[in-house]
């Protein structure tokens, strides 16, 4: 995609972005470029499909079974064969779901982020007023070891905050593929095994 766009870049400059001619240029290039993109689509989709059973499916049944990967694909695979519309249903399901969670997540972090604000500035007021009583011989070390110190607690206490806010989604995506496992193969509800 990169390279496309690139290349969509570099006719636009070299017609001097008009005319008619960078128009058909663009064309040339959006035309070739289109079955590439339905290539690139369907790649992203058989990849996804093939991640998707192996964690939401063959993991299960690997660490139900006490298998490697290859004996436990020769038992999840005709599973999946016998319920087709049940595991399309699912996939849907969990793109949707996952969508869901994208939002969510991005507006938790925006609110840890608001959050963190006025922590910040409140550190950053008392640090300034530490830095307008040093002597001028200290404050430029003052600023680097307040820089050094400050900027990795900031980041750690926000990524952890992010983290754990966001924990109860992971959980949330992995009980449900475990369900949805053990409910087309009761063999494999690792819930009634614990």
């Amino acid at each position: 995609l990169g390279i496309l766009f690139l290349h969509f870049i570099l006719i636009l400059a070299k017609t001097n972005f008009s005319g008619q001619e960078a128009m058909a240029s663009l064309m040339q290039v959006f035309s070739f470029s289109l079955p590439l993109l339905a290539l690139f689509f369907v790649l992203i989709v058989i990849f996804g499909f093939v991640w998707l059973a192996a964690n939401d499916f063959i993991m299960p049944a690997m660490y139900k079974d006490k298998s490697s990967f290859l004996k436990a694909y020769r038992v999840v695979g005709p599973i999946i064969m016998a319920n087709k519309l049940e595991i399309l249903v699912y996939c849907l399901i969990k793109a949707a779901l996952g969508i869901c969670i994208m939002i969510c997540s991005t507006l938790i972090v925006c609110l840890v982020i608001l959050a963190l604000v006025l922590p910040i500035l409140i550190l950053a007021v008392l640090l300034y007023g530490i830095y307008l009583v040093l002597p001028k011989v200290y404050q430029m070390i003052f600023v680097v070891v307040s820089l050094v110190i400050t900027l990795p607690v900031i980041f750690s206490i926000f990524t952890l905050t992010a983290w754990c806010l966001n924990l109860p989604f992971a959980v949330f995506i992995r009980t449900f593929s475990l369900k949805f496992m053990g409910r087309i193969e009761p063999k494999y509800n690792l819930f009634k095994y614990s």
